[in-house]
Parts: structure tokens; sequence; C-alpha cells
């Protein structure tokens, strides 16, 4: 696994939900990953949320899921929490998989999006990861204006951010919505005090075949060769 020189791993959720291989990608995330959060997806298969608004094929694809799951793998799955705060070097930081004003109902746009973690001290650097839209931008809690779509594998210098909180969207691996079909990750080095968007390359065209045995929806499968 390339794991970028990361020494911590951190998946921030929806294991499950759209593709053709949810045991696998559970095994595999429980193996590798020492943090763990649920997603809405995650959630739903395990039945801890409705999917009276899901759209169709969604429903159709966790309910795919969950039939190739033991109960292991479904234990697991409702065991994630859906948040997680830790301290490192300088950095405060806080995971979530929806938006972190409101991460609890799964919130997606909310109408203020800055955040600004508690506690936070002026000689520190607080950053907020969350998912959720499947697509990677950041921005800072103290400043106006939109968020930034980032630049891929360049370095973004964080030393001019203490007593600031970012809140940063990391894309997504499986199902990217912001029309680059590769997967989606962040790395930050504490040390260096940067963050770095980074793709990588996703075998949409095997994927796709699986998906197509599988019986899953022709939206889904198609929407991987766009990334939307």
């Amino acid at each position: 696994m390339n794991n970028a020189g990361a020494e911590l791993l951190v998946c921030l959720g929806d294991i499950v939900g759209y593709g053709p291989d949810s045991p696998a990608c559970i095994d595999y995330v429980k193996e590798n990953f020492p943090i763990v959060l649920a997603g809405n997806h995650d959630h739903a298969l395990v039945e801890k949320m409705s999917m009276a608004l899901y759209q169709d094929y969604a429903i159709e694809a966790i309910l795919y899921a969950k039939n190739q799951l033991d109960s292991n793998q479904v234990d697991y799955l409702s065991s994630l929490p859906l948040s997680y705060e830790l301290k490192q070097d300088r950095f405060r930081i806080f995971l979530s998989h929806a938006h972190p004003v409101d991460y609890e109902n799964w919130c997606y746009h909310p109408k203020d999006p800055y955040f600004e973690l508690q506690g936070e001290g002026e000689d520190e650097i607080g950053i907020a990861f969350f998912g959720h839209t499947h697509q990677a931008r950041f921005y800072v809690s103290s400043e106006s204006g939109e968020q930034q779509v980032p630049r891929n594998f360049q370095p973004y210098s964080l030393k001019d951010q203490y007593g600031k909180t970012l809140v940063v969207n990391v894309g997504s691996c499986g199902q990217p919505r912001d029309s680059d079909t590769r997967t989606s990750s962040v790395l930050l080095d504490t040390r260096k005090e940067e963050l770095t968007f980074l793709r990588g390359e996703y075998p949409i065209e095997s994927v796709q075949i699986k998906m197509e045995k599988a019986g899953l929806s022709t939206f889904l499968i198609e929407r991987l060769n766009y990334g939307r």
C-alpha cells in the first residue's frame, strides 16, 4: 500500500454504499486504518438512519452491500464513531464524515461553513477534515470568501495559520464528484506544517465490470467515467 509517507491513516467513512466490493473494503480499512469513522451510507446499512430520502440507485447499492456482509463486518460498521479528535505537534485536529458544523445530522452545505475548534490556542493550528460531498475543497475559518479548489500535489504551507481553523474536504476515493476521476486524499505533515492534496489512479473499467455483474445502477456505473 502506498501511504505517501503518512504515519497515521484515517478513513472518514462511507466504506460501503456504491461499489461492488464492500466486504473487501471493510476488511482492508479495518486492517490498515487505525482511525475509522462512520459515514451516512454505513449508518444506513446498519439501520441507524432511514433511507427514506435516498435515491433508488443508492438504496439498491446499500442493500446489495448488506447482502454481501457477514455479521462481523456489520458489527464493525455499527461500532464506528461519528467524530474523532486528536492533537499532533502544534495541530488540533477534528475528524468527521459530514461537515463539522453539523456532522451528526449529515450536513452537506451549511449556511455558515466556518468552524472553530474549541480551546484552540494562538500557537496552534486547528484543522477539521471531512468528506461527504465527494468534492475536494478547503477554506479558513477566520477569512471570508468562497471555498478554495486545491492544487493537487502542491504543498500548502500552514505556518501563517496559527490561531485559525482550516476546514478541509478530502474528496472521495471511490466516487469523486469534482470532475476528476482519480481517487482523492489529503496528506498533513505536522512537522513541516504543510497540507497536500493527492490524487491516485482508480481502476475504473474493472470496477465497472464488477458493478455491471452485480446489477448495480447504470447511472452509478457511468458516472465513474466523469467524476461527477
